[in-house]
């Protein structure tokens, strides 16, 4: 495992194979959130108040899985970043710490929620308000 750069990362998509998953939505709160124009909050949601963006599955290898179990029991756990719709929260940023969650029956799951929260029937606890920095690395894992 090691950090990267996300400036020394050269990003192209398969325009055709990934494109549907892309969450507009998301993306626009997330450029909001890291210039200040709304905050956000950590926040433990019951996972079944959690709707992914789309129906995409992923393959999860077996270094995630392994990264993953070992996050757990350390407790110190893959937040996933959502964004309220009603009374449900949209996930589109982490398919793979989603399906896993979901797999190992997680009941809650700890979330950065982007913008302002208007329900909070299934939120089991909630922080306070803070502006997101934006990142400069991510952790690869090899």
């Amino acid at each position: 495992m090691k950090k990267v750069k996300l400036s020394d990362i050269d990003i192209k998509f398969d325009q055709g194979k990934f494109n549907w998953i892309r969450d507009e939505n998301m993306m626009n709160l997330l450029d909001k959130a890291h210039d200040g124009k709304i905050l956000c909050r950590q926040a433990v949601i019951k996972f079944e108040a959690i709707q992914p963006h789309t129906n995409y599955q992923p393959e999860i290898n077996k270094a995630y899985n392994k990264f993953f179990i070992k996050k757990a029991k350390e407790k110190d756990w893959l937040p996933l970043f959502v964004y309220p719709k009603g009374d449900k929260f949209i996930m589109s940023d982490d398919y793979n710490a989603y399906t896993l969650y979901k797999d190992y029956k997680f009941d809650k799951v700890p979330c950065v929620v982007i913008g302002e929260i208007t329900e909070m029937k299934n939120i089991i606890k909630v922080g306070e308000p803070f502006k997101l920095e934006r990142p400069d690395s991510v952790i690869c894992l090899q």
